[in-house]
């Protein structure tokens, strides 16, 4: 799988990748060779009904997430959690997204990465989160 991003090359560039990576090798969909997910981070306005993220996928091989980062409380991390639940979902085939597996697992999923970020050495628990 090939994770990119519209953020301009850096430190936030390179943290959406590594949080991304994080995200897909626990959703065990990291290893889609023919996989491009292209992750940009929008305005809230630019999504509609006032969501948060955003998931289109052309096909198997094109997948785009759109983020919302918003002021406040809101964690977009969180929100990445989620649409790569339907990353997933996308690959795997379902009809249609799931959202209450979406919702399900965004949670978990942010945990993990907060462990992981805090205690890198400590992976194991992050694979026994889910």
């Amino acid at each position: 799988m090939i994770i990119t991003t519209s953020e301009p090359q850096g430190t936030m560039q390179d943290f959406i990748y590594t949080c991304a990576s994080f995200y897909t090798k626990l959703l065990g969909i990291a290893h889609f060779p023919d996989t491009n997910v292209h992750i940009q981070i929008v305005d809230a306005l630019a999504l509609p009904c006032g969501a948060l993220g955003m998931c289109h996928a052309a096909d198997d091989s094109e997948i785009e997430i759109e983020i919302a980062v918003l002021d406040g409380a809101h964690d977009w991390l969180e929100t990445m959690a989620h649409e790569l639940v339907h990353v997933r979902q996308e690959l795997e085939d379902w009809s249609h997204f799931c959202e209450v597996e979406a919702y399900t697992l965004e949670k978990p999923l942010r945990a993990a990465l907060r462990h992981y970020i805090s205690n890198p050495m400590e992976r194991v628990y992050a694979e026994e989160a889910l």
